[in-house]
Formats: C-alpha cells, sequence, structure tokens
C-alpha cells in the first residue's frame, strides 16, 4: 500500500492564498475592462466590494501563515510575491481611472498606495533655514 502524502496546513493555506490572489486578478482585470467601457459608477460598486472582499481574506490568510511560524516555502513565497505585484499594477490602474472619472473611494490613509512614501518623498529635508 501506498502512503499518502500528508497535506499541511500550511499547503492549504498557500493553495487558497494562491486562489484568492487568482479570483482577484480576474476581478481586477473585469473592472479595467468595464470602466474602459465607461459602465456608470453605481454599476461597479458590486464589483469593487467584491474585490474589496477577496482582498481582505488575501490579508486575513497571509496574516494567518505568518503567524503559524512555519518555514516558508521560497518559491511558494516568490510565485505569490509576483501574482500580488501583478493585482498591485492591477488595482493601481483601476484606482487611477475611478479617480480620472471622478469617482472617490472611501479608502483608509493605510490602504493607498504608498501614500506615506511619496508624501516623504515631497518634503525636503530639514536644514537650518526651515527648521522647527
Amino acid at each position: 500500500m501506498e502512503k499518502m502524502e500528508k497535506i499541511s496546513a500550511a499547503d492549504i493555506l498557500w493553495q487558497e492564498l494562491r486562489q484568492i490572489c487568482e479570483q482577484s486578478i480576474e476581478l481586477a482585470q473585469d473592472l479595467g475592462r468595464h470602466l474602459r467601457r465607461g459602465v456608470a459608477a453605481p454599476q461597479l460598486q458590486p464589483l469593487l466590494e467584491e474585490s474589496a472582499e477577496l482582498v481582505g481574506h488575501l490579508r486575513g490568510g497571509i496574516r494567518n501563515l505568518a503567524s503559524r511560524g512555519e518555514k516558508v516555502d521560497s518559491a511558494e513565497r516568490e510565485q505569490l510575491l509576483a501574482r500580488m505585484r501583478v493585482l498591485l499594477q492591477l488595482e493601481e490602474q483601476i484606482h487611477a481611472q475611478l479617480g480620472s472619472k471622478g469617482v472617490r473611494l472611501n479608502t483608509p490613509r493605510s490602504y493607498r498606495y504608498n501614500a506615506g512614501s511619496r508624501a516623504r518623498q515631497n518634503c525636503p529635508a530639514p536644514t537650518e533655514s526651515n527648521r522647527i
């Protein structure tokens, strides 16, 4: 009788994270297509809510995986990071498209892309003449 491979909880979490990330990417691509076609903002709201929910699940899954303290498979991590970069790029494009159409998104400051780092880049370094 062959031994069955044990599937660890971490393996299941990685699989779930990959699936959620792929669903998020597909939804972001769908949102982008709707925006390019000129779909009205009220019609986009359900998709935006679904996107926010998926991203929340993705964040929760990452937090759960990190809290387990198990060794992270670097190949798995890199694959997920690559897909998350794609998702982030799509989300930034969607936010820019929505903003250009005058649609305001109610996003907490911590979720705004590079909000803190951009603000720091625009501030001059303290000198003797501009110190408070």
